[in-house]
């Protein structure tokens, strides 16, 4: 289950929070 934005990044997690 890949993120709904960018690819599996520690930075994906962090856009998420925006």
């Amino acid at each position: 289950m890949p993120p709904r934005r960018a690819p599996a990044d520690p930075a994906t997690e962090d856009d998420r929070v925006e």
